[in-house]
Order: structure tokens, then C-alpha cells, then sequence
């Protein structure tokens, strides 16, 4: 992963999801990328350690934990720039379904534990059918 992407997608976590200590940083690009990627410590925190230099992002110690957030610099030097969906799409492949993977993820993971066992059972089988016929269609 490039740093500059990396530097964008902390960018646009801390501004669309508020303030995060650095495990919710890297839990936040994580569920943004469909589990795909998860950055470690050891390429966040230069990333992050680069952006308060610039003066992108703020750091203050609540309760004992640093906890970063976006600052108003930080929200001008990404105004411009494209969606995170966007930098995802770099490293995720261009032509991948992405949008339709996500809100179908998004859209589980929300409401799953408001389903009855019976639509969790449906929405199993559907997913094991589905990365069944995957498998079959990339191994052919």
C-alpha cells in the first residue's frame, strides 16, 4: 500500500467518522475495505506521525489514550479530493463490483442483529451458494 493512499484513507476516516483513537483508525480502513486490508501499527503511525507535522491531523491524550481527528487544514487539503470509495478502488482492482459488495456488507452487518435466526439461516446459505459459484467460476 502506497503511504500517500494511506495518508488519505486516515484522512477521510477521521473526518467521516469523528475523532479515533489508533486501533479505531485502522478498524475504520479495515471495514471501509471490506476487510481487504488492514494496516498495521507499523505503517499508521508514521503515516499519522507525518500528518500532525503537516498540520492534517491533531492528536490530544483523553482519558490516557491519544486520540486523533482531522484538523480544519486536514479537511481543506482533502475538500477536493475524490470519495474514499475511490482510494479504495486503487488497491482493490477498478473493475471489482466494489459499491455492490459494500452495501450488501453494509447492509448485513447493520441490521443483523434485528433478524430472526430464520433470515441469518437464509442470508448463510445465500452467502455459501454465492462464494460457491465464485470458486467454481475462477476455477473453471
Amino acid at each position: 500500500m502506497r503511504r500517500g493512499i494511506i495518508k488519505k484513507l486516515i484522512l477521510h476516516v477521521l473526518r467521516d467518522r469523528g475523532p479515533l483513537h489508533l486501533y479505531g483508525i485502522i478498524k475504520s480502513i479495515e471495514e471501509e475495505t471490506l476487510s481487504l486490508y488492514r494496516p498495521s501499527t507499523g505503517v499508521i503511525y508514521p503515516a499519522l506521525n507525518g500528518l500532525i507535522n503537516k498540520e492534517l491531523v491533531k492528536m490530544q491524550i483523553i482519558d490516557g489514550k491519544k486520540i486523533y481527528s482531522i484538523t480544519e487544514k486536514g479537511e481543506i487539503a482533502i475538500s477536493l479530493d475524490p470519495p474514499l470509495r475511490e482510494h479504495i478502488r486503487k488497491f482493490v482492482g477498478k473493475n471489482i463490483p466494489y459499491k455492490e459488495l459494500y452495501e450488501a456488507f453494509k447492509l448485513i452487518v447493520s441490521r443483523w442483529s434485528r433478524l430472526s435466526q430464520s433470515q441469518k439461516d437464509k442470508i448463510n446459505q445465500i452467502i455459501r451458494e454465492f462464494s460457491m459459484k465464485i470458486r467454481e467460476v475462477i476455477e473453471d
